[in-house]
């Protein structure tokens, strides 16, 4: 199987199953699934989610439709690995993708208050290390004046911004 195959030996993973009733319903998705906010078990979006993705925070979404809108390529709730971090698992909201430069975007809710606040003033210090072009914004932010966050994203994907550390 090609996926099992792959997994192995390209990403290092070992005695990869693959459940093939969520495979084939996920290759027979169509694009208009995707575009209409239904996902592979057929349900609709919700307030909090996009395209089939839960976000849990209406601001995520808000902000994942201001950028397909606008034809800006992003992937969301990001699985990333991050060298020098102590925690096995990480995602970040956004990577948001234009003219071959890519900023990572943060949404802080209210669960970003506390422990939470300071595991991300951590995540954002080791992410620094390597990648200089991320910004955080509050929830309220995102709800309140979609249109600034969207240009101070743009001006994070300018040319001189965006680039990997070497």
């Amino acid at each position: 199987d090609f996926v099992a195959s792959y997994s192995e030996e390209f990403l290092g993973q070992r005695n990869v199953s693959i459940n093939q009733k969520k495979l084939t319903a996920w290759l027979t998705r169509t694009p208009s699934d995707f575009l209409i906010g239904i996902d592979d078990r057929g349900r609709q979006d919700t307030p909090t989610s996009y395209r089939g993705i839960e976000l849990n925070s209406p601001g995520h979404k808000r902000l994942c439709e201001k950028l397909a809108s606008n034809n800006i390529m992003f992937m969301l709730e990001a699985a990333t690995f991050v060298p020098g971090d102590k925690k096995n698992y990480r995602k970040v909201d956004l990577v948001v993708v234009k003219d071959d430069k890519a900023v990572i975007v943060e949404i802080d809710g209210s669960s970003h208050l506390g422990k939470q606040r300071e595991d991300d003033y951590l995540r954002d210090a080791i992410i620094n290390e390597h990648w200089s072009n991320h910004i955080r914004f509050s929830h309220r932010e995102v709800q309140d004046d979609i249109d600034l966050v969207f240009k101070r994203i743009l001006k994070k994907l300018d040319r001189n911004d965006g680039n990997i550390r070497m």
